[in-house]
């Protein structure tokens, strides 16, 4: 796959945070641990980096990437980035 420079530098930032979301991983938060009203914890699915924290009772759907991750969505480039990354 031909990339120009800016996609490859996105790909770059991605394996970087995917790295260091892999180092942290014991560290993330277990929302079936916490007691009853406590807020949830969210991770983007693909690099594993915190998105946010809302209370339990949010009505609104959970984000399932970060915003950068979201953008390499959109651009066909998340799967290429998720293939290196795991290389």
């Amino acid at each position: 796959m031909k990339l120009n420079r800016v996609e490859e530098r996105k790909i770059e930032n991605f394996i970087r945070r995917y790295t260091a979301s892999q180092i942290s991983k014991d560290q993330r938060v277990d929302n079936s641990s916490l007691p009853a009203g406590a807020p949830m914890y969210y991770f983007c699915r693909a690099c594993g980096q915190f998105i946010t924290a809302l209370p339990e009772a949010h009505f609104s759907p959970a984000p399932k990437y970060c915003d950068d991750c979201e953008d390499l969505k959109k651009e066909a480039l998340l799967d290429e980035a998720l293939r290196r990354a795991r290389a």
